[in-house]
């Protein structure tokens, strides 16, 4: 069975993944991870960029004792895998992406960097705060600052036009019918650069992962592997 590495978004844990590994079961071989100074890694952020996750990864992977390996990663988590396959990291054979913002620039960066501030968040949505010290334990409050730092690093180092036509591996992006944050025009668009790609839209399914029905995400990725 194939190896797939799921690697949830920002703000996110391996919890983001639960409801839809679960009907992988038997299907391939299920890696859930929690990025550093998220969820309940004891690892801290040790730098906000991309190619740090990425390293993170495929250390990550070495560790498991895996040659050939599928990320399966979740808006920043798919990003983070659109940068692994652009740089040819070793063993990565495959991506599949959901939810994965693809335009980015400063403006947009810093408008979403905005919108984690703790005291516009404490006013305005003290739920989602209580709710992101539950998940992220000792990482909080500092994982707000450090997400709006990745995501100003991301707008003042997008990945390209160029560097999407560096992918070899075959990649499935998809995007949900309903999802607010990113476009299907982006999503189609991005496809267009890689040689091996397919863009896919699922009904009804929002950008938030908690969210989306567990057995339609699945049944994408079973049809990919």
């Amino acid at each position: 069975m194939e190896n797939i590495i799921f690697v949830h978004g920002a703000l996110g844990s391996s919890k983001s993944w639960e409801h839809i590994v679960a009907h992988l079961e038997g299907h391939c071989n299920i890696y859930i991870i929690n990025l550093p100074g998220h969820g309940k890694s004891v690892e801290q952020m040790q730098e906000h960029s991309l190619k740090f996750f990425a390293d993170y990864i495929a250390n990550y992977a070495e560790e498991k004792g895996l040659n050939d390996y599928i990320i399966a990663g979740y808006s920043m988590g798919g990003y983070i895998g659109l940068y692994m396959a652009a740089n040819h990291y070793k063993g990565l054979q495959k991506l599949y992406t959901i939810a994965t913002k693809m335009k980015w620039d400063e403006t947009i960066a810093n408008k979403e960097a905005m919108k984690l501030d703790y005291d516009i968040l404490t006013e305005k949505a003290p739920q989602f705060l209580t709710l992101q010290q539950k998940l992220h334990h000792h990482h909080f409050p500092t994982i707000l600052a450090d997400t709006q730092n990745i995501l100003k690093h991301i707008g003042q180092n997008p990945i390209t036009a160029q560097h999407l036509s560096n992918i070899q591996i075959p990649v499935h992006i998809h995007v949900g019918s309903i999802d607010t944050l990113v476009t299907q025009e982006e999503t189609i668009e991005a496809a267009k650069h890689i040689s091996n790609a397919s863009a896919n839209v699922l009904e009804n399914q929002p950008h938030i992962i908690e969210k989306m029905d567990g057995g339609v995400v699945a049944d994408s990725i079973k049809q990919f592997i």
